[in-house]
């Protein structure tokens, strides 16, 4: 894969312990910064730099404001003893408090069967993904709905002009067949993620048409002109308009907040989560279930193509092609981004190990 002439294409490892670094700098200990540069690299490495290594300097700044607090464990609230747990996130780095709740309602749905396991309270918890990933590689469904405040609306409401919700992703996780590999539906239900915006913005690119309005609600392909008193759109219209009211209700049905409870800017970001975790096999058996899903799997890959070299793929297909090449070929930052890192590092006395 070949870098844009703008970029700084920087390895993964080295860029990794660059990372992890910059995070035990500015204070957490030694387990949270591997896990939250090891999730931001990874989000990198699927293709998704919204969610990457150039969240960083705004992670540092808010560590400084006092609006994310490192070296915070996720806090169980409540718990039935069966299929309910409540956790509280307390504004910790939300990479680590979302995988701690997911690898709790793993181990509990073992016993179970199901789990519907909520996090409130966290700061941005990164590409959804992970989380479904993480389901999915113990035989398991996950369904995750996510909802974020602390910030001003950035998503107008169908046939709206003002921001009124967050992106609210979802993401549907199914475990793997015998011979398939796991199938991961993430994705926000804007026509864009906020943060692909902020990639625009730091590379010089144009925003895809369809995707934003002006502060005046006029259609806007410029990142500046979305960020500064604009809006994001929906994707699809009215169909991801009613997804998102559906994930900002059932977060907060379960002990969340809506978008409505954010009558200021803090300029932060604060996800909360509902996460149901289900195991098939108690339905029906295992190996009938993993040879149904590379049945289907296979029947939508012998579709042929409409566009001549570019395969059918299945959800998690293009994240696990980007992550293969780029370990080799390293990850493309913007040179701004870049830029930002760098100075990041310096503040703290951090430097990319040569």
């Amino acid at each position: 894969m070949t870098a844009p002439a703008n970029t700084i294409t920087v390895a993964v490892e080295p860029l990794r312990l660059f990372a992890r670094d910059i995070l035990h700098a500015v204070g957490c200990d030694a387990v949270e910064a591997e896990i939250v540069a090891e999730h931001l690299v990874g989000a990198d490495l699927a293709g998704h730099p919204s969610h990457g290594v150039g969240l960083l300097p705004r992670y540092v700044q808010r560590v400084h404001e006092k609006k994310l607090r490192p070296n915070t464990c996720a806090r169980l609230v409540s718990d039935d003893g069966g299929s309910f747990m409540a956790f509280e996130g307390d504004r910790g780095f939300g990479q680590r408090v979302a995988a701690e709740v997911t690898h709790a309602a793993i181990e509990r749905c073992q016993s179970t069967g199901i789990v519907v396991a909520t996090l409130r309270d966290a700061h941005h918890i990164g590409r959804v993904g992970v989380y479904g990933e993480l389901c999915a590689a113990a035989g398991l469904v996950g369904l995750a709905f996510v909802n974020a405040t602390d910030h001003a609306p950035l998503v107008a409401p169908y046939l709206g002009r003002t921001g009124r919700l967050s992106t609210n992703p979802l993401c549907i996780a199914i475990p793997p067949g015998h011979h398939t590999s796991p199938v991961i539906v993430d994705f926000a239900t804007t026509a864009i993620s906020l943060g692909k915006a902020r990639v625009a913005l730091e590379s010089g690119a144009p925003l895809p048409r369809g995707a934003a309005i002006d502060r005046d609600g006029g259609e806007t392909i410029d990142p500046a002109a979305l960020i500064g008193g604009g809006a994001l759109l929906p994707a699809a219209g009215h169909k991801g308009y009613a997804l998102a009211v559906a994930i900002d209700l059932l977060v907060a049905l379960f002990g969340g907040n809506t978008s409505a409870a954010n009558p200021e800017n803090h300029d932060s970001t604060i996800n909360n989560m509902l996460l149901l975790v289900i195991d098939p096999k108690r339905l029906h058996e295992g190996g009938r279930s993993r040879a149904e899903t590379d049945r289907f799997v296979e029947y939508l890959r012998t579709s042929p193509s409409a566009v001549p070299g570019q395969p059918v793929v299945v959800p998690g297909d293009p994240e696990r092609a980007v992550r293969a090449a780029l370990r080799w070929s390293g990850i493309a930052i913007p040179g701004n981004t870049w830029r930002a890192l760098l100075e990041t590092g310096a503040a703290l006395g951090v430097s990319l190990a040569s």
